[in-house]
């Protein structure tokens, strides 16, 4: 996710309801971040537009053995 100031972070953790399932990030500049930046950057690239679906990917391994832990 992009991070100059870190509001756009912190707009997730303030619209999002702990256990709800649902994250949502209540900046106004938000949603363009997401879906009308370029999807990587020449000088890095894991920075770009879509970060959580390609943090999903690279992260997936870890993200399967929490919910089974979770899950029991």
């Amino acid at each position: 996710m992009p991070f100059q100031t870190g509001m756009l972070e912190k707009s997730g953790k303030l619209g999002t309801t702990v256990g709800s399932g649902l994250v949502e990030y209540i900046a106004p500049y938000a949603r363009m971040q997401y879906y009308d930046t370029a999807q990587s950057r020449p000088y890095d690239a894991n920075r770009g537009a879509k970060w959580f679906e390609r943090m999903k990917v690279a992260e997936k391994r870890e993200i399967l053995d929490g919910a089974k832990k979770l899950g029991g």
